[in-house]
């Protein structure tokens, strides 16, 4: 097994540990942390062409259903996220 692999099987057994869930198709861990406010953790490997090394890159971001449908009605429909949960993401 490549160094790469055993992060990826480390970095989603800590997570798993955690209290998230892992999302394959999405590529990212949440964490519901009350019925409204959801957690999530991102991660991105990326090699910038060197077959050597690799960058870890994460990014976390949480997200509320109701600041969602607020939007939505603000907006008057316009901005519609009340199915992603998008909020502020840090990376």
């Amino acid at each position: 097994m490549t160094y790469r692999k055993e992060v990826e099987k480390t970095v989603k057994s800590y997570f798993s540990q955690s209290g998230y869930k892992y999302y394959p198709k999405k590529g990212f861990f949440v964490k519901s942390l009350s019925s409204d406010i959801i957690q999530g953790i991102g991660l991105a490997y990326e090699n910038h062409g060197k077959s050597r090394y690799y960058y870890l890159r994460a990014f976390v971001s949480v997200a509320s259903k109701s600041l969602d449908e607020i939007l939505f009605e603000v907006t008057d429909g316009r901005i519609d996220y009340t199915d992603f949960h998008i909020g502020p993401v840090y990376q």
